[in-house]
């Protein structure tokens, strides 16, 4: 049984070596396949793609990742704008993220405070009175809770828009600072140096 299969392994091998098709050097190496007509112009576009690809390098070691920002948002409201330099957003994101979460802790805890009197209240009006009391600054904790839920979810979009802005700015940057001639390209358009 072995030496029919390694007989049939055999002719296959054989039938593939001899159904190959010769690997025809000129073929490959012939500069006008890849749309060069000379060696210069082999030389020329192996520049381009090696400024390309340095290019791509330097923004790629200072371009800022889209999820990795939206995470940091995620666990530090304003960290993810703080990271593209966008410090004012930030500042704004945290502030009201920290006051909206103080504002509801506290009508919370005044709400349980109110809610244990009218636990204890012994007569129908205290009890009445103490219950429509808690029942005011507990809403309006819920209402905050709530907006700092809404703030928070913005703040993480917020963070994909203003990163994706400072690649933007990145990339631009790396490309005027790459340009050595007198043709550059700007957030503007194309600017000439004479």
């Amino acid at each position: 049984m072995k030496k029919i299969y390694v007989f049939l392994l055999l002719v296959f091998a054989i039938k593939l070596v001899f159904a190959a098709e010769a690997f025809d050097i000129n073929k490959f190496s012939n500069p006008a396949r890849y749309g060069w007509m000379n060696y210069d112009e082999r030389k020329e576009f192996r520049q381009d793609l090696y400024d390309r690809q340095k290019l791509l390098q330097l923004y790629e070691m200072k371009a800022q990742s889209i999820p990795g920002n939206m995470i940091k948002s995620a666990i530090v409201p304003g960290w993810g704008h703080f990271s593209v330099h966008d410090y004012t957003k930030g500042q704004v994101f945290l502030g009201a993220e920290i006051l909206l979460l103080g504002s509801s802790l506290f009508l919370y805890d005044k709400a349980m405070e109110k809610y244990r009197n009218y636990e204890n209240a012994t007569q129908v009006d205290a009890i009445e009175n103490n219950y429509n009391d808690a029942l005011s600054p507990y809403q309006y904790s819920i209402a905050l809770m709530g907006l700092f839920g809404l703030v928070w979810v913005y703040n993480i979009f917020d963070t994909s828009q203003a990163t994706e802005d400072y690649n933007t700015r990145v990339w631009m940057k790396t490309v005027k600072e790459s340009s050595h001639g007198s043709v550059s390209l700007t957030p503007n358009g194309v600017e000439v140096k004479f």
